[in-house]
């Protein structure tokens, strides 16, 4: 063997070598690409996911509050379900045409009579809300409403100008809600029948129980309604409210107090908040 021939033989085995390195780093590449992908895509649905089940849990505390404060022979908490909202503050209307519960309704998420702010899922769109009509003897798994995250454009939609910043119905649905796409959080009546029975004691009663009363009413899911957004402060009726607790030394007096105050003001999840209410709903 030549020295010439020792040689190429070399340079040819180190580009096999490079050829072989840059293959492995090529597909390394692709492959962190695809689970970079994959990442993002999850930490969207994520978040996505929680914007969804705090609606849901806000619509299921609404519902439960009004049904609580005025039930109704022949009707269910589906009946107490807020419509989409057609105005700028997020409010929900109720009246017809524009809400009835015999019909479903298309539109965006009821913010503002929910206390929850003007929801969004990941990719910056406002949560939609569809309700379906109500039936007067509904099933445990009766669909009652759907929730939705729109995600991304989608090619063929046009969301240009649509996207308000107060999220309320005028946009066209078509740009924002598919089936395919979008991410939806059914909810089903189950979640509601707990309204017909969990009530606080009826008004009635002394002091004690009506004023635990009025602020159980505020109860929203894990959300308090006697907060005054945008801040943490409540509300004069629900801090007029505890104030009478203890003018009347009730033995709820104390969580009462806890009711109005963070954490709990701000959410009902924490136990503290949790224990609060269970000694509203047995004052006396």
């Amino acid at each position: 063997m030549t020295r010439r021939t020792a040689t190429a033989r070399r340079q040819r085995g180190a580009a096999l070598l490079a050829i072989v390195l840059i293959t492995v780093l090529a597909l390394l590449g692709y492959m962190l690409g695809l689970w970079q992908d994959d990442h993002r895509e999850q930490v969207r649905r994520q978040a996505s996911s929680a914007q969804l089940a705090a609606a849901r849990d806000a619509l299921v505390g609404y519902a439960l509050r009004e049904w609580c404060l005025a039930p109704t022979s022949g009707q269910t908490p589906w009946d107490r379900m807020p419509c989409p909202t057609t105005a700028s503050d997020g409010t929900a209307s109720h009246a017809p045409p524009a809400c009835d519960h015999g019909s479903e309704q298309t539109g965006r998420w009821p913010w503002g009579s929910l206390g929850t702010g003007a929801l969004r899922d990941a990719s910056g769109s406002c949560l939609w809300y569809r309700l379906k009509p109500s039936q007067p003897s509904p099933g445990a798994s009766d669909v009652v409403a759907e929730l939705r995250a729109p995600g991304p454009t989608l090619p063929g939609q046009n969301r240009s100008g649509q996207d308000v910043a107060g999220c309320f119905t005028g946009p066209n649905a078509a740009a924002f809600i598919d089936d395919g796409n979008d991410e939806v959080l059914e909810l089903r009546f189950a979640a509601l029948q707990a309204a017909m029975t969990t009530c606080p004691p009826a008004g009635g009663g002394g002091p004690c129980s009506q004023n635990a009363s009025t602020l159980l009413a505020h109860v929203n899911g894990n959300n308090n309604g006697c907060r005054v957004l945008p801040g943490n402060s409540a509300s004069a009726t629900c801090q007029n409210a505890a104030a009478a607790l203890q003018a009347n030394a009730c033995s709820c007096a104390p969580e009462g107090d806890v009711f109005i105050k963070p954490p709990c003001i701000g959410s009902l999840n924490p136990p503290q908040c949790q224990a609060a209410i269970a000694a509203l709903q047995s004052c006396n």
